[in-house]
């Protein structure tokens, strides 16, 4: 099934948006709170799943209906996407605020591009 031209851009904005939310907390909570980086990445990252989730199913696939069971099936890219985000903050965070939020955009980027294939191929299989 060919992924569709359409979604594609809008989830790159809707998922940029919430990169950048992500980034800007994460990085807050390692370089202001005495939270380590992976720990900081993950409730990053789990503060935007159910939002994300609403904003994707509204405005990338319009609406669209889902598989059943698909906000669960939702959390399985996302889980992927908090290891990658929680590694890259294990690996590459340094608590300087302006670097991480870097790191922590580029963990997005690749996280988003995986979690866009897996949505559209196996929740949203019929979006506009």
């Amino acid at each position: 099934m060919r992924l569709s031209q359409a979604s594609f851009p809008r989830f790159l904005l809707v998922g940029g948006s919430f990169a950048l939310i992500y980034s800007l907390l994460a990085a807050f909570l390692t370089a202001v709170l005495p939270f380590v980086a992976p720990l900081s990445a993950a409730i990053a990252w789990l503060a935007c799943i159910p939002p994300a989730w609403f904003c994707q199913r509204r405005f990338t696939f319009q609406g669209a209906q889902a598989r059943k069971g698909g906000g669960i099936l939702y959390l399985l890219p996302q889980c992927l996407g908090m290891m990658i985000a929680a590694g890259a903050g294990w690996l590459f965070a340094t608590g300087a605020f302006l670097a991480d939020t870097l790191v922590y955009l580029l963990a997005s980027a690749l996280a988003a591009v995986v979690s866009y294939a897996i949505t559209r191929l196996v929740i949203f299989t019929n979006p506009t």
